[in-house]
């Protein structure tokens, strides 16, 4: 058979053809699996205040840059975590208060003497110092107000400091 393929030129010139078609259907078939299989980049989402501006280029912002929202996420507000954080110091309960603060807050709480009995909380905490990431709280006690600085911690509110105010 090979003998007979290779004896007239036609034949030849006919195979070659063949042979030459059936490798570029196989590059086209096997660069479109490759590009099937390449992740969808996401879609951009346009700036609700972007407008066209003849100042900017591809090197620099349109001037005034546009404002988009804030690059860190809002977590709420910490008076939650803080009450919560505040009735286990009451209370004594030093390993409640542990699972709420950080390290530095326990070790300064576990050095303090326990509350005295009868010790409530009166009136509603108040955010005296309010961000996305950090708050300080007052909150009331029958024995003066108390200041927690909290901090997130792994998606969560900790208290960083805890101190009787002034």
């Amino acid at each position: 058979m090979i003998k007979y393929i290779f004896d007239s030129p036609q034949r030849l010139r006919m195979i070659s053809a063949g042979l030459a078609v059936a490798v570029l259907v196989l590059a086209i078939a096997l660069t479109w699996t490759r590009l099937a299989t390449l992740p969808t980049p996401p879609a951009a989402t346009p700036t609700e205040f972007a407008t066209p501006d003849s100042t900017a280029t591809d090197l620099l912002p349109a001037s005034p840059a546009p404002e988009g929202a804030s690059p860190t996420p809002y977590y709420g507000d910490s008076t939650t975590a803080a009450l919560e954080a505040v009735q286990a110091f009451l209370l004594g309960d030093r390993a409640g208060f542990a699972e709420m603060a950080q390290q530095e807050a326990v070790e300064s709480v576990n050095e303090a003497p326990v509350p005295p009995p009868g010790q409530e909380i009166i009136g509603v905490p108040e955010i005296t110092l309010d961000g996305p990431t950090r708050q300080q709280v007052r909150v009331n006690t029958t024995d003066g107000n108390l200041l927690l600085d909290m901090v997130i911690v792994d998606g969560q509110w900790k208290v960083m400091d805890l101190r009787y105010e002034k």
